[in-house]
């Protein structure tokens, strides 16, 4: 440290706090943030000191020529100690006082968020696609009034919100998100989350949903979660009716023209195959079957990635 005088002043800057009733002393501390409303102590201890002066932000504080000096503005504070014959000593680090609104002061709850759905199926249009949100808190602390936010693009329509036991939910159909409150996460405690959406359009579907509290959370970077599923443009039929009438008689997949390289391959409820083709052409109309559910195997080659879609059809004679 620099001094002006050849007889020195050795200039130690301690802060004692006074937050929610309760003073701690705190050695070596640059930044602390206050709630509003609260006050901190700063305190200057030197050898051989006649008086101090405080500055803030740079400038003299009017006044301010003790030990110690209290503090409930936002700023960067300092100070100098002076000698009996007015030397005195460098300016003293700066410690940073910030003034936060945030009731939960003092507290901190490391919140998480993991968003999933059944990657191994795969979707189509009109599908209805089963979301789920699992959020944690891993604390140290509780965390109160937890926010879950899930942003559905405009590929995705609201089918469902489930509900949960003590947590709110709502949807804005205007700017199409979902929100879930939580007055409470205690931690290590962790709450599943389950959204229905519809798939109204073909493509790569990409939604996020993220999580805030009123606590500070010291780690955002596992705040929010994103997940990608791809949605086909084909419609494959629940029932069909080869009965000769004109309507209905083959078993059609809507889109598939858009997909040549596929393959298809029925099955009846003992897994024999009772119908191949490859590629499927639209002809199958089950000549020689009995009425019955039948278990279908569509595969279609998109861009070199082979995707696999299975169900039920059940065939259905009508009476003339």
């Amino acid at each position: 440290m620099v001094y002006n005088c050849l007889r020195y002043i050795i200039l130690k800057t301690l802060l004692l706090i006074s937050i929610a009733g309760f003073s701690q002393l705190k050695n070596n501390l640059t930044e602390v943030s206050i709630k509003r409303g609260d006050n901190i102590n700063l305190q200057a201890n030197s050898l051989n000191t006649q008086y101090y002066q405080w500055f803030k932000d740079g400038n003299i504080i009017s006044g301010a020529t003790s030990s110690d000096l209290n503090v409930s503005e936002a700023g960067s504070y300092t100070v100098m100690a002076f000698n009996t014959v007015n030397c005195s000593s460098s300016v003293s680090d700066a410690i940073i006082i910030t003034v936060v609104d945030n009731p939960s002061f003092g507290l901190s709850a490391d919140l998480s968020i993991q968003k999933s759905t059944d990657q191994n199926k795969t979707h189509k249009t009109k599908d209805e696609i089963n979301y789920t949100i699992s959020v944690s808190n891993n604390g140290p602390d509780v965390a109160k009034k937890v926010i879950v936010k899930d942003t559905l693009p405009k590929a995705l329509e609201l089918k469902e919100i489930t509900p949960v036991k003590g947590v709110q939910h709502s949807f804005n159909y205007t700017s199409n998100v979902a929100t879930w409150e939580i007055k409470r996460l205690s931690k290590d405690e962790k709450i599943d989350l389950n959204i229905i959406a519809k798939a109204i359009s073909t493509g790569q579907v990409v939604n996020k949903a993220t999580i805030e509290s009123e606590t500070p959370d010291p780690d955002l970077s596992n705040n929010e979660s994103s997940i990608s599923i791809p949605v086909y443009g084909i419609k494959i039929p629940n029932v069909f009716t080869p009965n000769h009438d004109g309507k209905n008689d083959f078993f059609e997949i809507i889109g598939l023209e858009n997909y040549p390289d596929n393959e298809l391959t029925i099955l009846n409820r003992w897994g024999n195959h009772v119908f191949e083709q490859k590629p499927y052409k639209g002809t199958w109309k089950g000549d020689g079957l009995n009425e019955a559910t039948y278990f279908y195997v569509l595969r279609i080659n998109d861009a070199g990635q082979w995707q696999t879609f299975k169900g039920f059809v059940t065939l259905i004679r009508d009476k003339k």
